[in-house]
């Protein structure tokens, strides 16, 4: 599918910019494999190339510019990018916890993302949303639901700063049913009209 084209490309280009960068540093030309990390993560942002949170890839091309600033004497840059490392390798390993249904073990890592996210992205970045909804999903399959609902209620608000309109919707979906189960049947009434009243326009 075209799709599943994009994707390979997408793979594929990581992968060479990856190598290359291993490359350079190997070679001790630090700001060479720099720059190229540095482009996964450009194209990563302005939507050529897919990386997703949970792929080790991301949190590995952090690790590595850390690493790199490191070697170049740039401390603050290292420890700014050392954190996001730590931020989304926490993150892939909480998701792939959850999806294991290690959900005790799924919480700890996705708590700690979600920790480190607030220092290293700042506390309205689209991705701690996305933390606080699989946080959520993590809190359900234990029946904390008052839990859920506080992280539902937090990704709402970032989501409606961001504008994200699809991943909103999702959200409120989860929040309204989330408010069922704790017998809110007002909130999760109002959160459904909220819902209804965004898809009408």
């Amino acid at each position: 599918t075209e799709m599943g084209m994009e994707s390979l490309v997408s793979d594929d280009l990581i992968n060479d910019l990856g190598q290359l960068a291993v490359l350079r540093s190997l070679e001790q030309n630090h700001a060479a494999a720099d720059s190229l990390l540095t482009r996964i993560l450009t194209l990563r942002e302005q939507g050529v190339i897919s990386l997703d949170p949970i792929e080790p890839n991301l949190y590995q091309a952090y690790g590595m510019m850390a690493q790199l600033a490191q070697q170049r004497g740039m401390t603050q840059r290292a420890d700014s990018l050392q954190g996001l490392a730590q931020t989304y390798e926490q993150y892939a390993r909480g998701f792939d916890a959850k999806v294991h249904e290690q959900y005790p073990k799924a919480q700890e890592h996705l708590l700690k993302a979600l920790g480190n996210g607030e220092e290293a992205l700042g506390s309205t970045h689209a991705d701690i949303a996305r933390f606080c909804r699989d946080l959520s999903m993590v809190y359900t399959m234990q029946a904390k639901h008052d839990q859920a609902a506080a992280m539902l209620t937090r990704a709402v608000a970032i989501l409606e700063q961001k504008d994200q309109s699809t991943a909103l919707a999702v959200v409120l979906k989860d929040l309204a049913t989330t408010l069922d189960r704790l017998d809110r049947t007002v909130d999760a009434e109002a959160t459904r009209q909220r819902l209804a009243t965004m898809r009408a326009k």
